[in-house]
């Protein structure tokens, strides 16, 4: 890694009060610790590339590898990057609370958001492969289809907590994998949802509420990162 490069990660980094360069360090601790203790199971698999993903796909990954991009590369970048670690992340989701849900309700409506999420996806592709959409209307969306990402992800976590209530004794929860989990998984993403629609408007006419929705969200999703890599050294299983 160069100076320039560095530099430019650094910049970035200060722009976010290096909270967003904590998110980046969980994320590689997080990975090269379910490496060290790896399984053969899937759902930490799956919790395992969805951090590879994150790794691969954020800003600091274009830093390093593109050296001198044109705005128009950034700009894909950005989108494919967040297409590839939406995916893996979407996937890796479901079938956590697939193994965790009990309600047969839930689960036929998370198959129906699944299958309403991979027709979408499809639609996204064509308008890519359609040579008069700019990288605007790309841009846009995108971000309708992870506004529609997020909204299927948060549903399954209030069905959990549901299920939860209704059983005659609550456990003991700061020790279960499956709650602590669930719950670093739902408040991260019920944030960004209004975030994600409001952040240009907030970015130009409330730059401070901007500022602490943005630090907020990149604080949660540090939560997300301790409570993997804790389950990770941990030998009792994600979904317990």
């Amino acid at each position: 890694m160069g100076p320039d490069t560095l530099h430019r990660l650094m910049a970035y980094w200060e722009r976010s009060c290096y909270i967003s360069m904590i998110l980046f360090l969980l994320t590689c601790m997080t990975f090269i610790t379910g490496m060290i203790t790896f399984e053969f199971k899937k759902v930490r698999i799956l919790f395992l590339l969805f951090a590879f993903s994150n790794i691969i796909s954020g800003h600091e990954a274009r830093t390093i590898f593109l050296k001198h991009p044109s705005e128009d590369e950034k700009l894909l970048f950005w989108i494919f990057g967040v297409m590839f670690s939406s995916i893996i992340e979407f996937i890796a989701y479901y079938y956590f609370f697939f193994k965790i849900l009990r309600g047969r309700l839930i689960k036929l409506l998370m198959k129906i958001f699944s299958i309403t999420l991979g027709l979408l996806l499809i639609i996204f592709f064509m308008f890519y492969f359609n040579n008069s959409s700019s990288l605007n209307i790309l841009v846009r969306q995108l971000n309708y289809l992870i506004s529609v990402d997020i909204f299927f992800i948060i549903i399954p976590p209030l069905f959990y907590y549901w299920e939860i209530l209704k059983m005659p004794v609550i456990p003991d929860l700061l020790k279960s994998n499956a709650f602590l989990i669930s719950t670093c998984i739902f408040f991260p993403y019920i944030l960004f949802l209004p975030f994600l629609n409001l952040s240009e408007y907030l970015k130009e006419k409330h730059s401070p509420l901007y500022l602490l929705f943005y630090s907020a969200h990149y604080i949660l999703f540090c939560f997300l990162f301790i409570v993997l890599i804790r389950a990770f050294i941990w030998k009792k299983p994600l979904t317990i």
